[in-house]
């Protein structure tokens, strides 16, 4: 046999033995509406407690009591009940629950100060203290619409929730979204302002508008939404426009930017000291990423950090229907500094000539834009592992979901901590009801936990929590500090890795 054989026989073999590796069902909750409402695009609630002190906990609903909905709590180590609690909001035609959030991405979690569940109901938003359940405040949004929630705290500014309706204004030459936004006070509820943003061009193709799609990014001290080529930045205090600017895809693309996404990257001295705005832009078939750095003040408009130039240095774009469930927007992990996302590459047969079409998930630098790992999810030997949920990080560990079952990952090099090879039922990314977004948490002191909507089931309303560690826990004052590997020693899995994922 070949080298290349024997290699890729290691790693099929060292792939299997490292995901068969004791892998089992830590614990689960059942019931139809644990995972309600169904097509959520949410991972579960989780309040994240800081690093040693107390297990994570994960917020569920549990029951239609019929006047309101019953949340509860459970740690995420052992599936002990915390709390339970009932939210509702006034008039009974506002019962009907659109989903639960904690307003920013998993990432955010550990430096994100809100401890606030954020409730849809009807026409109104509630918001619910994670630590004990109790209803903090309940606000009826802009002409009873179910805005897209976004909010972040950090603990250096009063944090804020930002309440995002849009609505197609058919008066126009050509239709086009207008949002408008909410800023309230996320300890009170209190309104802050409301505006609208601006209107898109009157005439022409409707150009990309994040508002609409995502609700505005918030960052400290600041609010941020894109159209087309062109960046808005709104102070958080007052919605304010503090600046606009037009952004560029940099030399030799050839193409206009269609900023599809915002993500907000946070501060890490010394390679960043700066806030950053990771920033997608999708033409055709074509997705580029595009690095913008504040510099004292987010009161003036970013610069460039890093683009993707050049007509050749691309990613391939989602399809539009898993775009507009999330799949097209990258995940940040500050801890490796770099961002993961999915991709559909295209290489061509030597003898037809014809498109071959491939799906990988990759990880690019946050601090140059280069491609730090890439895995071709599309297995030569089996089925693909086509992409059933955004890649979602906590601390240095992915997980996501495919058409085959669990996957979590370390998201420095890519390479498989373990996985659950059982199918999702009726999955949104395939035309069904289900969505599927996990989370991690080390929980437990001794591994990763995968919470996720329960896999090879005919139960979709129940959440399995996943261990890939089945051996009997450390004492309890074993550290739960996931440790950063040494640079070398990340170096060498990355390579292994991709030397595998690329072989396979």
């Amino acid at each position: 046999m070949s080298f290349a054989g024997r290699l890729v026989g290691a790693c099929l073999l060292a792939s299997l033995l490292q995901a068969a590796l004791a892998t089992k069902l830590q614990w689960n909750i059942t019931g139809p509406y644990v995972n309600f409402p169904f097509g959520s695009g949410q991972p579960p609630f989780m309040l994240r407690t800081v690093e040693g002190d107390a297990p994570d906990q994960v917020v569920v609903v549990t029951a239609n009591t019929g006047g309101g909905w019953q949340l509860s709590s459970y740690k995420a180590d052992t599936g002990d009940s915390v709390w339970n609690s009932t939210v509702s909001a006034p008039g009974a035609a506002n019962g009907a629950l659109y989903g639960l959030t904690s307003g920013a991405p998993d990432s955010q979690q550990q430096n994100n100060t809100l401890t606030t569940v954020f409730v849809q109901l009807g026409g109104y938003v509630v918001a619910v203290n994670a630590q004990d359940g109790s209803t903090l405040w309940q606000h009826a949004t802009y002409n009873g619409s179910t805005p897209k929630i976004t909010a972040y705290g950090d603990g250096s500014s009063p944090g804020v929730v930002y309440l995002t309706s849009t609505f197609l204004d058919t008066s126009r030459p050509v239709p086009a979204p207008v949002s408008y936004v909410e800023a309230l006070d996320a300890a009170s509820g209190a309104p802050k302002w409301a505006n609208s943003t601006n209107p898109p061009p009157n005439s022409g193709l409707t150009s990309s508008d994040t508002a609409s799609s995502l609700g505005v990014t918030p960052l400290p001290g600041l609010a941020v939404y894109a159209q087309g080529a062109k960046l808005f930045g709104l102070a958080a205090q007052d919605g304010k426009q503090l600046w606009s600017m037009t952004v560029t895809t940099g030399i030799g693309s050839g193409l206009s930017p269609n900023i599809s996404s915002i993500v907000y990257v946070e501060p890490s001295p010394p390679a960043r000291p700066y806030p950053v705005l990771l920033l997608t832009s999708t033409t055709f078939e074509q997705t580029r990423f595009l690095a913008y750095q504040f510099n004292a003040s987010v009161e003036q408009p970013p610069s460039v950090l890093w683009q993707m130039t050049g007509n050749q240095n691309f990613e391939g774009s989602m399809s539009d229907a898993l775009a507009r469930l999330g799949l097209g927007v990258p995940q940040v992990s500050i801890y490796d500094d770099l961002f993961i996302f999915w991709s559909n590459r295209t290489s061509y047969n030597p003898v037809s000539g014809q498109p071959v079409y491939y799906t990988f998930l990759v990880a690019r630098s946050l601090d140059t834009g280069a491609v730090v790992w890439a895995q071709n999810m599309t297995s030569a030997t089996g089925p693909s592992k086509l992409p059933v949920s955004p890649p979602i990080i906590n601390v240095g560990v992915v997980s996501l979901v495919t058409a085959q079952g669990l996957l979590v990952l370390d998201s420095g090099s890519g390479q498989m901590r373990y996985m659950i090879a059982e199918a999702p039922v009726d999955p949104q990314a395939a035309g069904g009801l289900n969505s599927y977004i996990p989370t991690t948490s080390f929980a437990n002191s001794w591994g990763q936990l995968a919470l996720v909507r329960c896999l090879g089931s005919n139960n979709p309303g129940s959440l399995c929590v996943y261990s890939g560690y089945d051996m009997p826990a450390p004492p309890t004052d074993a550290a739960r500090a996931l440790q950063r590997p040494a640079a070398g020693a990340a170096l060498v899995a990355a390579a292994a890795a991709a030397v595998c994922w690329l072989l396979l």
